[in-house]
């Protein structure tokens, strides 16, 4: 009973009151009409606060959209998870040089390294088994942060090896996002943890005082040993990533490493986030900018990218590499709920003659999501772009590669939450194996692959396509809805675990 009443079960419950408290009690307020008039007033200041934003214009239309249906209940949600919004950057499409988003990144703050030893890896096995015989090696300390971590073998394999350097000495630090571990990993975990000697922190905890908060999310996932090498990629420490079971099929999952000095840049991520936890406040990481000459031949930026910066780096980067490819553009992405600025940059690359191609899931993990996600495909199609649908199951890696000598390796999404919403990480890796290693793995995976043809979107009736056009209105907020529903049926869950208890 004890258990089933701690903070990380009662807190989802709390804030799940708190919503429907707030709904129900507009919905009687609302029959007075002095405060429906309040309401509606509300309604039209969020709209021209959101008009008035550097936000997209896509989304912009979708929250403005889905307000003006529920003028009484819009204005209120709106106002309680709105957040100063970040502005875009275009210096990037001034400036004319032998690697734009290279130099992009750097004088956003970043540096480059040489790629020397980097590594990249085509699934989450071979990935996950290289992240801990690197751990096996770690003399000085080990830094790990991610955004899910999971009860079952990947997470026991991970904690026994992490016990064993704890008792040699080795500093082992492990950040978790509370909102993604919620639910899945084992009760006691931190506890236990703390008591082997291993420190842990949480990032941003569920507080139903915060709600605003609740979206924020740490996407990251890093590992980090000894300065000397660094992980980072689409797993988390979650058994579906390295197929110990099977969820939605074959989980396809990618990931990449680097040495040395552009490991060090990962450990700075970590430290300036850790830091940022244990005293309570925004994450914003260090970012040195000095004059850097840019090699010219391989290297590789390390990069991070956060909501509290005053741009949206990811999306930047992303619009950088698409509008500057020559010849060829490869995507693949889990998601594709992002905004009308990347479609026409993905829909101009196509009918420009570049060959762009893009690998999405074929049994998806969200179905909701997927439904938006498909709702994309006519138009990019009608453009030239192709699709390809991962036919073994769900593919979650998350690559860009561009004329075959440049690609990013890394946490983001093609999704807005992933570009406004989550801290997330990577890095752009120039002219090296690392870029090589990613091309012949998305042509390897093009084979395991259905293509999708226009004529299919062409056969989805017309009640599909009104869901998918009023699901698409929601799409800022679909992550967040998806993981209230979530919480939802797990709170039901509890609550008959509950009532069982007492009524025995």
């Amino acid at each position: 009973m004890k258990n089933l009443l701690r903070k990380e079960i009662f807190y989802p419950v709390l804030i799940l009151s708190e919503i429907a408290f707030i709904l129900i009690a507009i919905f009687f307020l609302s029959k007075i009409v002095f405060i429906k008039i309040l309401l509606i007033a509300l309604s039209v200041i969020e709209v021209l606060l959101i008009s008035d934003s550097e936000e997209s214009p896509s989304f912009k239309l979708s929250k403005i959209v889905s307000i003006i249906i529920f003028p009484v209940y819009g204005g209120v949600i709106y106002f309680i998870i709105r957040k100063k919004r970040p502005v875009r950057n275009t210096a990037l499409y001034r400036k004319r040089d032998k690697d734009i988003t290279a130099s992009y990144l750097i004088n956003m703050g970043f540096k480059a390294f040489s790629p020397e030893g980097s590594r990249y890896f085509p699934d989450g096995e071979s990935l996950f088994e290289e992240m801990l015989d690197r751990i096996n090696t770690a003399k000085d300390y080990i830094y790990i942060e991610f955004f899910i971590i999971a009860e079952g073998k990947a997470l026991d394999r991970l904690i026994e090896a992490l016990k064993i350097k704890a008792s040699e000495g080795v500093k082992v630090k492990i950040i978790i996002d509370h909102m993604g571990s919620l639910f899945v990993k084992p009760k006691n975990f931190i506890k236990e943890m703390m008591g082997c000697g291993i420190e842990c922190r949480q990032f941003n905890p569920i507080n139903p005082l915060k709600l605003n908060r609740l979206n924020l999310r740490d996407h990251r996932k890093i590992l980090v040993v000894d300065g000397e090498y660094a992980f980072t990629g689409g797993i988390n420490i979650a058994d579906e990533y390295m197929n110990y079971k099977l969820r939605f099929g074959i989980w396809k999952d990618t990931g990449a490493m680097v040495c040395s000095k552009a490991a060090k840049a990962f450990s700075v991520m970590f430290e300036d986030m850790w830091k940022a936890i244990g005293e309570n406040r925004h994450y914003e990481q260090r970012k040195e900018r000095e004059a850097v000459i840019l090699p010219d031949k391989s290297f590789c930026i390390p990069f991070f990218d956060s909501p509290f910066d005053d741009i949206k780096l990811s999306l930047s980067l992303y619009l950088s590499l698409i509008y500057n490819a020559g010849k060829s553009i490869y995507i693949t992405t889990p998601y594709l709920v992002c905004d009308d600025e990347v479609l026409n940059a993905l829909k101009t690359a196509a009918a420009s003659g570049i060959d762009v191609k893009l690998i999405l899931p074929g049994i998806p993990d969200k179905k909701l999501i997927n439904i938006i996600t498909k709702s994309c495909y006519p138009t990019l199609m009608e453009s030239g772009v192709e699709i390809y649908e991962y036919s073994e199951g769900f593919i979650h890696s998350k690559t860009i590669v561009t004329d075959e000598d440049k690609a990013v390796a890394g946490t983001v999404n093609l999704d807005y939450r992933s570009m406004s919403e989550t801290l997330e990480c990577g890095c752009y890796f120039v002219k090296c194996s690392a870029v090589e290693e990613i091309c012949k793995d998305f042509t390897g995976t093009l084979a395991e692959c259905r293509r999708i043809f226009p004529e299919e979107s062409r056969e989805i009736p017309f009640i599909g396509k009104v869901a998918r056009g009023f699901l698409k209105l929601f799409a800022p907020l679909m992550s967040l809805l998806q993981i209230l529903q979530k919480w939802f049926f797990k709170s039901i869950y509890y609550l008959k675990l509950v009532l069982k208890a007492v009524i025995i």
